[in-house]
């Protein structure tokens, strides 16, 4: 039994390095994925100035008479062009999520193997590498992954409804916002655990 729950540790600790990993890349695809988002708003915020007749210049319209719809054309493409490669950031951003929630679903039946081979009071109560139950890492990487799947719902959402039919500058400001500070993500709770893992995991 001593072999097999020694292997069990030696798996946790790998998944739970694995899955800290995983959520910094996911916070680097947000970061890269940024500046995209900041070229849609504001191609489409640019985009509403067609219908804004102090835009246009009288004599610019009357040199060129179909200037209005050259640039709606332009701007539209332009949209296109950068939400298809923001969607190339939601794919794969979305599948680090799907990396996140197998860890958390091995961490957790790392757990009921665990209970298997000793008991409950184990798994809840018996510190596994220092000072922590196992039982620890498993609710809280599951808490975790559960505010990255939220997170990851409204980033899609945003994508999907939001960015392509802004009406107004402020409207597009505040989706920034949300996208630049996810605030579905408790970031002391996440930091907390990364301390934790820092401390107590034998390999980090």
């Amino acid at each position: 039994m001593a072999h097999s729950m020694g292997t069990l540790k030696r798996r946790l600790n790998t998944v739970l390095l694995d899955a800290r990993r995983t959520r910094s890349f996911w916070h680097q695809l947000v970061t890269d994925a940024f500046p995209v988002v900041n070229e849609v708003v504001n191609t489409v915020i640019q985009a509403k100035y067609v219908d804004n007749p102090a835009y246009w210049h009288p004599a610019l319209t009357l040199s060129f008479p179909n200037i209005k719809q050259a640039y709606y054309k332009k701007t539209q493409a332009l949209i296109q062009e950068r939400h298809a490669s923001l969607e190339s950031f939601i794919e794969r951003m979305n599948k680090q999520i799907q990396k996140m929630q197998q860890q958390a679903s091995e961490i957790h039946a790392i757990c009921q193997r665990a209970e298997q081979l000793s008991d409950a009071s184990f798994v809840q109560n018996t510190p596994l590498f220092a000072t922590c139950p196992m039982v620890l890492f498993d609710t809280r990487l599951r808490a975790i992954v559960t505010m990255y799947e939220k997170t990851m719902q409204t980033l899609e959402a945003m994508t999907e409804k939001g960015f392509k039919h802004i009406k107004e500058r402020d409207e597009g400001l505040a989706l920034l916002s949300i996208w630049l500070h996810l605030p579905d993500l408790d970031d002391a709770t996440i930091e907390e655990f990364n301390d934790l893992c820092q401390v107590e995991l034998p390999e980090r």
